[in-house]
This record gives structure tokens, sequence and C-alpha cells, in this order.
């Protein structure tokens, strides 16, 4: 009944929004005087048709035969996102996983885990971080595989479109501030340089705390970008980032035994701020990012694009981990840590395609992609520390004892990889396209770690392997505002390399089938969409009667509905409900037909937003936005031992321009995080880890846009 209210009480107030969008003039300027003043957001910031990832082509969203969305950046900015993760929710079929301790980007799509890597324009990064939102043009999330990539895992992937140079000059400045102890400023500069060039230069710093004891958060980020335009359409950018992160290593709460006997387990009731680590609980990240991008017209019909990228992190952590819990509620917890984390990566892609139109019947892509990843680290741990309970957990006396090395291992990972790629468009008739992809991918990888206590060692140098993979899709446009599609693709994965075990296992298979429908709306300003998949993951290797088989996978059907747009001047809708039976495959009794943990079966959200636009209302310039998230009770383990329950979230934005003659403009913003002050967990990662969401949050800015 509780939830029922909250969104009850939501929809409300969205609906009201509605009606007074459509009673409003959609006027957006004012031209008494021969000069047009623009108040407010662009209308075009809410709703983006164009996506880097499921499609090489450049079609428009509701052309691409396949699941993918694009979330831009004024939904970040109205709703105050401070990490990525709190758009991912927004998204059907997608959830939060642990994220080892809240520090790395790590979600599920459609029932599938994707941890430690994300694409950012278009490549795959492996990370220890989290990506900071100030980089972020937009955020693009496909659904399923596709074969054109390569290796991933099937349930889909996340690219970050960052900001790029314009010739059109444009200033935004900002602070931010929350209740919970944020502090952030940031700025975002473009424009010309003359001859064809254009710069872009971004920065933010951030230093506070979250609503956790210990948990101190300082982060730094700049970026800087050339872009040259020539006159042909040749465009060549380059562009270099750095970044600086430092936050606690945070593991949540514990589960305890459920003293009702329903589960195994249950989380425990205590503060949400109370912390099992110490105030020594330490995780610092650096970076830098370095790219390079052409794309020159080699006939009228013709492109050739090629990208460079370099990547190096360093990073090293110390946290407290909780080993076990005595049946007098005692704690058992040790140091652990990790040192000296270096990794780097280097990618190369080269493609031509063609243009806007093709070539008669066809659009058609053909490249190659390389990419050598690196890593290296030491990993420790400490003797055991009985101290505490767990309501009364007494971190601050915790001992920084990690250098007592009861364990201290070194661990040294390589893998190189390198495919040839090709997609076509071939256009039958008017009304009905085909699409065939296909690439061809070798991977090779190596290990060499060690005991730095015993000297023990253990190397493996695996030889070559290689994968086709492929996919076909056929859409048909009964009429140009409408999209009936279905597609099939595959992928894989090799065995992990980081896994510390010199058995050579075949690479994993993973393949999906969909079908759906896109329909645009109201003059192209709102898309719906609906889709049924099927996705499967085998060859997984699993431990069974203490024998390696690959015997191991899972199995994810279901339904997503969306809606996003502006059906109407000043109003946007982004909402979506989805489905998804997701089971583990094992030949394990005990695990197979399981729901994989941190997986809800049912996703839904909804936000709105609306904005005065009429220069001559008397409330021109004031915007509201007010959304709802909601995901169904959850798994805690993968054998469902315990549960981390459901969640309907909800949050509101206001904010309100002011002009500062005809151009710039003051952007004052409040909101409110989590309306209702929901106690709701945000994923476990074990029985004494479980993310604890965020409780009720009040947020203030001031920004000026010149």
């Amino acid at each position: 009944m509780k939830t029922v209210f909250r969104l009850g009480v939501a929809l409300s107030v969205m609906a009201f929004a509605a009606t007074q969008a459509h009673a409003q003039d959609t006027t957006e300027t004012d031209e008494g005087n021969g000069v047009i003043t623009v108040i407010g957001t662009p209308s075009e910031n809410y709703f983006s048709r164009s996506a880097e990832v499921g499609d090489r082509l450049g079609k428009d969203i509701l052309n691409i035969p396949r699941s993918v969305e694009s979330i831009p950046e004024q939904l970040l900015t109205d709703q105050h996102v401070r990490e990525l993760s709190e758009i991912y929710r927004y998204s059907p079929n997608v959830a939060i996983s642990d994220g080892y301790g809240g520090t790395r980007e790590d979600y599920l799509i459609r029932g599938f885990r994707r941890r430690d890597d994300v694409y950012r324009d278009g490549v795959r990064l492996k990370t220890n971080n989290t990506v900071d939102p100030s980089t972020v043009a937009s955020v693009e999330i496909l659904k399923g595989p596709t074969s054109d990539i390569g290796q991933m895992t099937p349930g889909g992937l996340v690219n970050y479109v960052t900001r790029r140079p314009k010739l059109d000059p444009a200033y935004r400045a900002e602070v931010n501030f929350d209740s919970r102890g944020e502090r952030q400023g940031f700025f975002d500069a473009t424009g010309p340089l003359g001859g064809g060039f254009a710069y872009r230069v971004a920065g933010s710093y951030e230093n506070g705390h979250t609503f956790r004891q210990y948990s101190d958060q300082e982060r730094l980020f700049a970026y800087g970008a050339v872009s040259w335009f020539g006159d042909n359409g040749t465009e060549i950018r380059t562009s270099f980032e750095y970044g600086d992160d430092s936050r606690a290593l945070d593991r949540g709460i514990v589960t305890v035994p459920d003293p009702t006997g329903k589960y195994a387990r249950v989380v425990a009731d205590v503060p949400r701020k109370l912390s099992y680590h110490s105030p020594f609980t330490q995780r610092d990240a650096d970076y830098i990012f370095a790219s390079a991008d052409l794309s020159m017209p080699i006939s009228e019909q013709l492109l050739f694009e090629a990208k460079v990228v370099y990547y190096d992190e360093n990073s090293s952590d110390v946290h407290v981990e909780v080993g076990g819990i005595l049946s007098d509620s005692t704690l058992v917890r040790y140091v652990q840590g990790n040192d000296d984390r270096d990794l780097k990566t280097q990618f190369y892609r080269a493609q031509i395609r063609t243009s806007e139109g093709g070539i008669g019947p066809f659009s058609a892509v053909i490249g190659a992609e390389y990419r050598h990843q690196t890593e290296f680290w030491i990993n420790y741990r400490g003797p055991l520390q009985v101290l505490g309970t767990v309501t009364d957990p007494m971190s601050d006396l915790l001992v920084n004892d990690g250098r007592d090395y009861v364990l201290r291992n070194k661990f040294d990972v390589s893998q190189t990889d390198y495919g040839f790629y090709a997609l076509t468009d071939i256009t039958l008739h008017e009304t009905f396209v085909v699409t065939l992809g296909g690439r061809y991918e070798t991977y090779k990888g190596a290990f060499d770690n060690g005991s730095l206590l015993s000297g023990a060692i253990s190397a493996m140098d695996f030889p070559s392997g290689d994968k086709f993979t492929k996919s076909g899709a056929i859409a048909w446009h009964p009429t140009p505002e409408t999209t009936v599609y279905a597609n099939y693709s595959d992928t894989f994965q090799p065995a992990s390399y980081y896994a510390n075990n010199p058995t050579i296992f075949p690479a994993q298979n993973g393949r999906m089938y969909e079908a759906g429908v896109k329909q645009a709306l109201f003059n192209n300003g709102l898309m719906i969409t609906g889709a049924y998949f099927d996705v499967k993951q085998d060859n997984v290797v699993e431990n069974v009667d203490g024998e390696a088989r690959l015997t191991g996978g899972q199995t994810s059907r279901g339904f997503e509905l969306g809606v996003v747009g502006s059906p109407m001047k000043g109003l946007n809708l982004r909402g979506g409900v989805a489905y998804v039976d997701a089971q583990t495959v094992s030949a394990i009794p005990a695990d197979d037909g399981l729901r994989p943990r941190n997986v809800p079966s049912w996703t839904a959200s909804l936000w709105t937003s609306y904005e005065f636009k009429d220069p001559d209302h008397p409330l021109v310039g004031l915007g509201f936005g007010l959304g709802a998230t909601y995901g169904s009770d959850r798994w805690g383990d993968t054998r469902q031992a315990f549960m981390i329950g459901d969640y309907t979230i909800v949050d509101s934005s206001l904010w309100y321009y002011i002009p500062l003659g005809s151009g710039p403009q003051l952007r004052l913003n409040a909101g409110v995080k989590n309306v209702f002050d929901e106690r709701y967990y945000t994923s476990a990662g074990g029985t004494y880890r479980i993310g604890v969401g965020t409780p009720r949050t009040v947020f203030v800015g001031l920004g000026i846009d010149l």
C-alpha cells in the first residue's frame, strides 16, 4: 500500500504538469525589439535520436533494429546525478550490482552482470574506478549483444559519450551542495579558435562525504580537446583527460541469522549510517586518458575513420572485510588491500563506411580493431581482529595491521585481441531493410601470479584463440514513424585470465533473439518502444564435485516497454516497465534454475519534467521534475539464503532561470532525492556486503550559462 501511495502522488503531480503544458503557448523566443531572447533549457537537450553503439552506420535510433537508448546530459543535470548508477535505474531491466564497495561501475542488464568495464565513445575500457558525470555528454545503453563489437557479456553494455568541441561558443559554470555533505564545482567552455579549429575545456572538483560513517570523498576531473573542421567534411579531434578519485571502500552492512526461520539470513536492522569499516579505509585512484579521432571523406560516398586511445590508471586501497559473525554477535574482521595497481589499455581502430544515403541499396562499414591491456597489482591481507558487535561495531578501534601479512600475492595479467568486422544494411524495398554483420576476432592472454611470502608461482601463457560472431536483423517500416524488427546476435567471452587457473577452456558463448516495435508520435517528438528478448549464455566454467566443467550458464527471457521524448513544448517524459525471467543454468542441482543475485524480476520508472516556455508567462524559466523508480524483490546471494527486498524511490527537482541580458542566464536549482526516505538496499556483494541506499537528501545548486 505504501508503494502504491507514493507512486500515486508522483503520477498525480506528473499529470498536472501535462495539463499545464497542453494549456500553454509554446513560444520560446521574444522578438519584440528584433532581439531573440531564449529563457530556460533548449528543448533539444532532452531527446537524443542518435547512438554510437548498436549501429556503426549513423542511423536514427528509430530505425536501428535493436533496443538501444540515449540518455542526454540534461537529464543528469535535472536529477543532480553524482554517480552514473543513479541514472541506470531509469532504464528498463537495468539494475545495480556490488561495484567493489562503491568504487567501480557495476551493473546488470537483462539479468547479466557487467562489471569493471564500460565503453567510452565506443571503446571498451576496463576500469577500477567510477565515471565522473562531469565528463559525460550522454549515456547510451545497448540491450543485448552485437556481433560487430566482439567479446562482451550477452546482456548488453553502457557507453558514455564525452563532451566535444563546438564552433558555437558556450560557457557554463556551477556549484552544488547537498544535505549529506556534497560540495562540488564544475565548469565547461567551448568555442572557435579560428581557421576551422574549436576547443573544449571542462573540469570539476568535489570535496565532501556521504551519509555513511567514515565516507570522505575527494574527486578532481580535468578535460581538454581540440577539433579541426575542414571544408571538405574532414574532422580531426584530439583530447586529454585527467581524473583523481579518493573515497572510502565501503562494504555496507551485514546479514544475520533470520529469527523467523523464513530465510536463512536477513539484513541486520541497524542504522543506515553504521559502518563496519574504519576511518583509515581508503581507495585512491588516478588516471589519464588520451585519444585522437579522424573522419575524412575519401569519395562522395565513402568515409575513412580512425581512432587511437591510450588509458593509464593507477590505484591502491586499504579496506576492512567482515569475515564472520560469532554466535554472540561478535564481529570477526580483517584488513585487506591492494598496492601498486597499474592498468593500461591501448586501442586502435580503422574503418571505411558509406556516407549518409549509402551506395544504391547498400550502406556498409568494414574495419579492424586492436586492443592490448595489462594489469599488475599486489593483494595483501592482515590477521583476524575480533572486536565489536553487529549493533556496536567499534570500528574506530580497528587497527590498520594489513602489513602484518597473512597473505601477500602479486598478480600480472595481460590480454590482447584484434578483430575484423563488417556490417551492412540492404534495402530490399523502401519499407524493408535487412542488416547483416559479423566479426572475426583473435584473442590471447597470460598471467604471472605468485605468493610474495612463500615464493610459489602460478603462470600461464595461453595460446591464441579465435571466434567468429554474427548477427542479422530485418526491419519493416510500414510508415516513416514505425519500425517493426526482429534480430539475432551472438557473442563470446574468453575464459577469465584473472581466474589464476592454468587450464585451457574454450570461450563462453552468448546469443540473443529479439523482436520489437518502435513508434514515433507527436511529429517525432515522442518515441514508444516495445521488445521481447531471449538471451542465453553457456560454456561457463563451474566447479562440480571438485572438477571444473563447462556446464554453467544463464538464460534470460522477458520484455521491455519504454517511452521517451517531448510530446509538447516544455514537457519531457522518460519511463518504462520491464520483466525478466533470469535463471542460472548449472549441473549442480542446488543452483540450477535459481534467479541470479541482485536481479529484480520487475523494474519500472517514470521521470517527467515541465518548464514554462511562454515568454509572456509570469513563471517563464521555472521548471520542475518528478520521478519514481521501482525494483522488485532481489536475492542477495546465489543460493538464495536471503533477500534484499524491493524499492520504490521518488525524486524531485526544481529549477529557475534568471536572464542576464539577451544571452547569459543564471540557473538556480534545488530538489529532494528519495523524497519519502525509503530504506532500501542497492545491491548485495555477499553475506557481509549489503549496499545501503541513500536516505532523503536535499540538494541545491547555482549555475550560469553564457
